[in-house]
C-alpha cells in the first residue's frame, strides 16, 4: 500500500458493512449521497474504520456505479503520469475480492490536522452552490490566496485540461482546495479525478463554465476547443505558448492514457467505454 509492505492492502468488511458503518458514524457520502466515503485508521497493521481521526478515505464502489473505484484509481494514475501533483491513492480489497479506492488524506500532519478549505467555501458559496461560479473565478480567488499565484493559475489550466479529455465532467468548487502551509496557501493536490462523463454522458464537458456567459465553440459547435482553451487562458494571465504547448502535450499524452487504460484494473467492457470517451474528447480538443 502506497509503496510499504507494513499495512495489508485488503479491508475484511463487505461494502454493506461499509456502508452501514459510514452511516452510524455519521461519515461522508458523495456522488449524489451514493457513493460512501469512510474514514480509516492503521491499527495494528490493519485498515480499520472510524468515526474520527482517519488518516485515510475509502470509497468502495456502488451498485449504481459498480466499477467507479476502478475508474477513480485510473484516472488519478493518468493525472500523475500527466505530471499533475495528485492525493496518494491506490485500490485495496474488500471481502468477496472487489476493490475499493484508498487515498491518503493530505490535510492531516502525524496527529495534528493542515487547515483545508475548498473553493465552495472560498468564493462563500453553499455546498448544494458547486456550480454555481466559474473556472475564472477560482483563478482570481486563488490569486487573492495563494503566494505563488503563475504556478498556480498553471496547475489549475492542467488539471481542466486533463479533466475535459478523460471525461471528468464534474470538476466543481468543491474539486479545489486551499492547503494551509502556515506562512502561504497553495492549491491542494488534485483529487476526486473521476471519469464521470461514463456516468452522466448527456452533462456539459465541463462541470463549469470558463467565464460567465462565455460560450464560445459550444454555441456553433456544441462542445469546447483548443479555441476555447486558449481563451481561458487568456483571461486567466497564462501566456499564449504556454497554453498551446499544454494543449499539444495533452493531445499527444492519449496514447499513454490509453495505455494506462489498458493496464488498469477496469473490466474490459468499461475499458471500451472509457477508450471510447477518451478518444472523442481529444478529437474535440484538436478541432
Amino acid at each position: 500500500m502506497f509503496g510499504s509492505r507494513k499495512v495489508a492492502p485488503h479491508l475484511s468488511l463487505q461494502r454493506s458493512e461499509i456502508i452501514k458503518d459510514v452511516r452510524k458514524k455519521s461519515l461522508r457520502m458523495s456522488v449524489g449521497g451514493a457513493q460512501p466515503k469512510a474514514s480509516l485508521a492503521i491499527r495494528n497493521g490493519e485498515l480499520e474504520v472510524v468515526g474520527s481521526g482517519g488518516t485515510y478515505l475509502l470509497k468502495p464502489s456502488t451498485e449504481m456505479h459498480p466499477h467507479i473505484s476502478e475508474n477513480e484509481h485510473f484516472c488519478m494514475t493518468v493525472a500523475r503520469e500527466s505530471g499533475l501533483e495528485v492525493a496518494e491513492c491506490c485500490l485495496i480489497t474488500l471481502e468477496g475480492g472487489e476493490f475499493a479506492f484508498l487515498t491518503k488524506r493530505f490535510d492531516r500532519a502525524k496527529k495534528s490536522k493542515i487547515h483545508l478549505e475548498d473553493f465552495a467555501s472560498v468564493l462563500e458559496r453553499p455546498a448544494h452552490e458547486k456550480y454555481s461560479r466559474t473556472y475564472c473565478n477560482i483563478v482570481s480567488a486563488a490569486k487573492k490566496h495563494c503566494r505563488d499565484i503563475g504556478l498556480e493559475r498553471i496547475r489549475i489550466f492542467r488539471l481542466i485540461l486533463l479533466s475535459y479529455v478523460i471525461g471528468n465532467n464534474d470538476l466543481h468548487l468543491k474539486n479545489f482546495s486551499l492547503l494551509d502551509q502556515k506562512s502561504f496557501y497553495r492549491l491542494s493536490p488534485a483529487y476526486d479525478i473521476v471519469c464521470s462523463k461514463r456516468y452522466y454522458p448527456d452533462q456539459q464537458d465541463l462541470a463549469l463554465e470558463f467565464e460567465e456567459d462565455y460560450l464560445g465553440s459550444l454555441r456553433s459547435l456544441g462542445y469546447y476547443t483548443s479555441a476555447d482553451f486558449l481563451y481561458f487562458s487568456e483571461k486567466i494571465g497564462l501566456r499564449t505558448e504556454q497554453a498551446e504547448r499544454f494543449i499539444a502535450d495533452i493531445i499527444a499524452f492519449k496514447s499513454k492514457m490509453l495505455e494506462v487504460l489498458t493496464n488498469s484494473f477496469l473490466p474490459p467492457e468499461e475499458q471500451a467505454e472509457i477508450e471510447g470517451i477518451i478518444e472523442r474528447q481529444v478529437k474535440k480538443l484538436a478541432t
